[in-house]
């Protein structure tokens, strides 16, 4: 039988490529995207978005090693989906990580793996980003989550926190090209496509 968190650290250390359907098995991520009614998603939750992406696991590995999570840190994946973002990074880093995500069946998924592997380092949050307190958190992940109110809305309180106290954002895919346009911000390593992974730090003030 694989020991799955050995299995997963393994594959962080490493460069090995990673086959997503295989993570997702291990760690018991059955998407129930073709189950959801979103009209009655939409009618639940209003003007929100509601796809949903997969961030690939080379991706989440990446980024985990470009942002280091250690202990005292408090990652927040804003719109975390089925998980995988956070159930890998507390696998893999004694950080404190929280998931957030509108869908009550995504986080349902995510929350069952959660009991699973009895990772206490993890919490998922089943709500609206607006309710949400994030203020502690010192490291961010979005995958183009929202609409453009409600990530001007996060945006701002981003933007609050990291008057607070420093603060990192990986951002995947389009969102991306939104922060790099916020002067609180200043982009590390920036790379050659603007819809990868990219990495922002807030600026002293």
């Amino acid at each position: 039988m694989v020991d799955v968190r050995h299995h997963i650290r393994a594959l962080h250390r490493s460069s090995r490529p990673i086959d997503d359907a295989e993570i997702d098995a291990l760690l018991g991520i059955r998407q129930q995207e073709r189950r959801l009614d979103y009209e009655q998603l939409a009618a639940d939750f209003g003007v929100e978005q509601l796809s949903y992406g997969d961030t690939p696991y080379e991706v989440v590995r990446e980024m985990m090693h470009r942002l280091s999570p250690r202990r005292g840190d408090v990652f927040y994946d804003l719109g975390c989906g089925y998980g995988r973002v956070v159930l890998w990074g507390s696998i893999v880093s004694p950080a404190r990580f929280h998931g957030v995500e509108l869908v009550p069946q995504r986080i349902a998924v995510a929350e069952r793996a959660r009991r699973k592997f009895a990772l206490r380092n993890l919490v998922l949050h089943q709500a609206n980003v607006r309710s949400i307190d994030f203020d502690d958190g010192t490291l961010f992940f979005l995958f183009d989550p929202f609409f453009n109110a409600t990530l001007a809305h996060v945006a701002r309180r981003l933007a609050a926190a990291a008057r607070r106290h420093p603060i990192r954002i990986a951002s995947y895919w389009g969102t991306g090209r939104f922060f790099a346009r916020r002067r609180w911000l200043r982009e590390e390593e920036a790379g050659d496509d603007p819809n990868g992974l990219r990495v922002f730090a807030s600026k002293k003030e």
